[in-house]
């Protein structure tokens, strides 16, 4: 389609310049509008080149992944091995005796303050 469209708007640019390129009774309009058909054909025609290419490489990865599939045969993932616990320390709580309840706290504090 983009090359369809591509080649009509050079089409149309062509028989624009053609038709009136050399006379004096063309209005400016008619050169803009030849121009902007150039650009829309230029764009058609890099839209078209950039769809072939892209539907290049999807039929070399559906290809791709078609021989992947047709190998069949799985390989199996390595687990891993059950946990080294031997070089761990196992030190006593960190947070050991320094929970203090929060009475004792308060009461503290009043004595500080009196």
């Amino acid at each position: 389609m983009s090359a369809l469209s591509s080649v009509a708007a050079l089409f149309s640019a062509i028989a624009l310049y053609a038709t009136y390129l050399g006379s004096g009774d063309a209005k400016w309009s008619v050169y803009v509008a030849a121009a902007i058909c150039l650009c829309i054909a230029g764009w058609q025609a890099s839209s078209f080149v950039v769809g072939l290419k892209l539907r290049q490489r999807l039929k070399r990865a559906h290809e791709d992944s078609a021989s992947v599939a047709a190998l069949g045969t799985e390989q199996p993932v390595p687990a891993l091995g059950p946990a080294d616990m031997k070089s761990l320390v196992n030190p006593a709580c960190v947070t050991e005796n320094t929970n203090v309840p929060l009475e004792t706290v308060r009461s503290h504090e009043r004595d500080t303050q009196r």
